[in-house]
């Protein structure tokens, strides 16, 4: 764990410093980064995603206990501008992170004659797919064309275990017949908040960057202790419709 604190301080500082550097390399002078950005109140956008979410654990009350280690993925957001300080924007996330669960052994099912003990600690190693709808809300501090933002958002986070829980067969009652299997995971979807902060830079009419740190929080049930808390980076390239 000690090595995977460290990455999350080398990854957000590093978001830091970047972000910082985009602005003192940019040729426009400081006059210009800070005009009022007149064409973005009243205009839709929408932005590709780079997300990072960093290592948790979880713990459930009935002694099972599942670590997920970090990961980075993709998604997207479809936003509007009220005004030059308002943003409202729905973000859409696609996250596998590799995880390791322990099951404790009074929740493992009960053995067949002839089958071996189970391990102990009894534990799977497995990928995880995390997808995550959020509404979120952003106050630009400022008018300009570059600013820093404050945000808050709700919604679902799925998280699905990819283990197969069972499956079947579906065929079509109407002509032409088909026939296609389908499986079951273990899954669970819950609802889901979060607070963030960061930085955003109108490029030009057309295009936009936003760059920012936030804390999701996934309101599962049955969780030992405080509600779990994924800590996520992300950038976007955005563009104006």
């Amino acid at each position: 764990m000690p090595r995977l604190q460290a990455r999350s301080r080398n990854f957000f500082t590093c978001l830091t410093l970047c972000s910082t550097s985009l602005l003192l390399a940019s040729p426009q002078s400081h006059a210009q980064m800070y005009r009022l950005a007149e064409d973005r109140a009243g205009k839709w956008e929408t932005s590709l995603m780079w997300k990072y979410q960093d290592a948790a654990d979880i713990s459930h009350k009935n002694g099972n206990r599942v670590e997920f280690s970090s990961a980075d993925r993709w998604g997207f957001t479809l936003g509007y501008n009220p005004s030059n300080h308002f943003n409202v924007h729905w973000a859409f996330s696609y996250l596998k992170p590799g995880y390791t669960a322990n099951i404790a052994q009074e929740n493992l099912p009960p053995l067949k004659p002839g089958e071996d003990p189970y391990p102990h600690p009894a534990t799977i190693d497995h990928t995880a797919s995390v997808v995550s709808n959020q509404l979120n809300f952003a106050y630009n501090i400022l008018k300009g064309k570059f600013t820093p933002y404050i945000s808050a958002g709700l919604g679902w986070t799925n998280i699905d275990s990819n283990i197969v829980s069972g499956g079947g067969i579906i065929c079509s009652p109407y002509y032409p017949y088909w026939c296609s299997t389908y499986t079951n995971t273990f899954n669970d979807t819950n609802f889901s908040y979060n607070v963030g902060a960061g930085i955003r830079w109108d490029i030009d009419r057309d295009t936009f960057i936003r760059a920012g740190i936030s804390q999701e929080y996934v309101d599962m049930s049955g969780i030992s202790g405080s509600t779990p808390t994924f800590n996520t980076g992300q950038f976007e390239f955005g563009f104006r419709l």
